[in-house]
């Protein structure tokens, strides 16, 4: 068993020490995998919860393997900061076609207060009535994020219309805002009892991660899923427009907005990477110090790309209804199938993406502001 250049990850203060990780050589025999999750066959909304709860099924000092075909560095961000320090983990292969990583949660000696960190649940939210139907959609979406799945269900915009009030984005889909108390307080009851079930993954605490921290999420697991899936997008578009399009003519307007959505975005993720998100982090840690920082051309920056978002999510919105929700024809081939499958996944990716940066970075931000 070849043991040299395995990395450990522990006791993380800072996410910057990983940044080693790249650096590991391929490990080429593996006689210690016992339990491995191929996370290449499960479906891509369930990978984190299904890895979450296989995590959380774990006895102290077991482990068990995820094979992946790409880094899985976001999910390591992600664990570490839905439960804490209280897991080890440790490259077995790392590409550039396949790689094993090793997690195992510790003691709880050895967890220390981490152990107990993860364990506390956040508060829900109150239940909402009648008079407090005036809160903005996008602090309930980020509160708890089953109000996510409901939002979703009944066409609320809670990412680009998150400074929306629950009233005013009921009137905007036609829908009884009766409807949706009834459904967020039936959701918050069942958080509360432990019984909530969302298909989004782990929200919750997003509200209590560092800027520097959610910056970093937004990059490794929302900015790489954009960059990732643009081109198999554009390719299968293109495809079955070729094939398709002369019975289906909605698939040459899908293919023109989807290029215009493509290039605006590779634009926008440069500029907020290089930029805004810099501007941000600096804000946070300026103020740390204590200085006395002029932020006027952060929060100019911060509105454009509220701007472009509102842009982006125009255009998704376009696609929505003309593909009529993702609902596949009864004529469509294979590859028809699998870009409307593709299409669906990115946009729901694009939702959670912008309310991320929206209702809760960018407030993060105006919130530094207010307290200078």
């Amino acid at each position: 068993m070849k043991t040299n250049n395995i990395l450990k990850i522990d006791n993380i203060d800072n996410i910057d020490n990983i940044d080693n990780i790249d650096n590991i050589d391929n490990i080429d025999d593996i006689d210690d995998i016992d339990d491995i999750l191929d996370v290449t066959l499960i479906e891509p909304k369930l990978k984190h919860p299904t890895i979450f709860q296989k995590f959380d099924e774990l006895k102290e000092g077991e482990s068990f393997t995820i094979k992946n075909d790409h880094d899985p560095r976001p999910l390591h961000y992600q664990l570490l900061a839905e439960r804490g320090e209280i897991f080890d983990w440790i490259y077995k292969e790392n590409g550039p076609e396949v790689w094993l990583v090793k997690i195992t949660k510790k003691l709880l000696k050895n967890a220390g207060a981490a152990a107990g960190n993860a364990s506390t649940k956040n508060p829900v939210f109150n239940n909402i009535t009648e008079d407090s139907t005036d809160r903005k959609v996008g602090e309930i979406a980020s509160e708890n994020p089953v109000a996510i799945d409901i939002f979703k269900k009944y066409g609320i915009d809670f990412c680009c219309g998150g400074d929306k009030t629950l009233k005013e984005a009921c009137n905007l889909a036609g829908i009884d805002e009766d409807i949706i108390v009834s459904e967020l307080n039936k959701a918050n009851s069942a958080k509360f009892n432990g019984t909530a079930v969302s298909a989004t993954n782990n929200t919750e605490r997003f509200n209590e991660w560092s800027i520097s921290f959610l910056i970093e999420y937004i990059i490794q697991n929302h900015h790489s899923f954009i960059r990732k899936h643009i081109p198999e997008i554009t390719e299968y578009l293109e495809k079955i427009n070729n094939v398709h399009g002369e019975h289906h003519p909605e698939i040459k307007t899908i293919n023109e907005l989807f290029a215009e959505a493509a290039s605006t975005l590779i634009i926008h993720l440069d500029k907020e990477e290089k930029d805004l998100f810099i501007s941000i982090k600096d804000i946070e840690n300026d103020l740390r110090d204590n200085k006395n920082l002029k932020i006027s051309t952060t929060l100019d920056e911060i509105k454009k790309a509220k701007l472009e978002h509102e842009h982006i999510g125009d255009i998704f919105k376009k696609i929505e209804n003309l593909s009529s929700n993702f609902l596949i024809p009864e004529d469509a081939c294979t590859s028809y199938s699998h870009t409307y499958k593709l299409l669906k996944e990115f946009y729901d990716d694009i939702r959670i993406h912008i309310h991320l940066e929206n209702n809760i970075l960018f407030k993060k931000a105006l919130e530094f502001k207010t307290g200078m």
